[in-house]
């Protein structure tokens, strides 16, 4: 019978269109996104690019959306802060509990965008380096 297969595969269509097309790439944008930053230790645990980081290091992690399956792993990313401090940053990891557009920072990346270590989730801009 055609009609029960038929009906089984519309049922899922929606959640197949919903996966991007190609999981294992890294979604970049051409202009700046908006996002938030929050701080975390990278020297206290080993990131998902299987390194780990001291706290000055400029390292930072994405959204698990945008990770790519480790495609994302050494890239850089320039982030832009609240009073208009860059600073370009290396991807070492992914961020479970970051919305799409946000990033985990190292305290010396995150203090060089935001002025100072204090924790919270502050307004950033970032775009991918090429």
């Amino acid at each position: 019978m055609i009609l029960p297969k038929l009906t089984h595969i519309l049922a899922i269509l929606p959640l197949a269109l919903a996966v991007p097309m190609d999981p294992s790439s890294v979604p970049v944008e051409a202009a700046s996104v908006p996002g938030t930053v929050s701080m975390y230790r990278p020297s206290q645990e080993l990131g998902a690019c299987g390194t780990l980081h001291k706290d000055d290091d400029l390292v930072a992690g994405v959204a698990v959306q945008r990770f790519g399956g480790t495609k994302a792993c050494g890239k850089y990313i320039n982030v832009k802060g609240p009073t208009g401090k860059q600073v370009s940053v290396r991807v070492v990891t992914h961020c479970d509990a970051c919305g799409y557009n946000d990033l985990r920072l190292s305290p010396k990346a995150f203090e060089e965008v935001v002025g100072r270590k204090i924790e919270g989730h502050f307004p950033v801009t970032w775009k991918w380096r090429n």
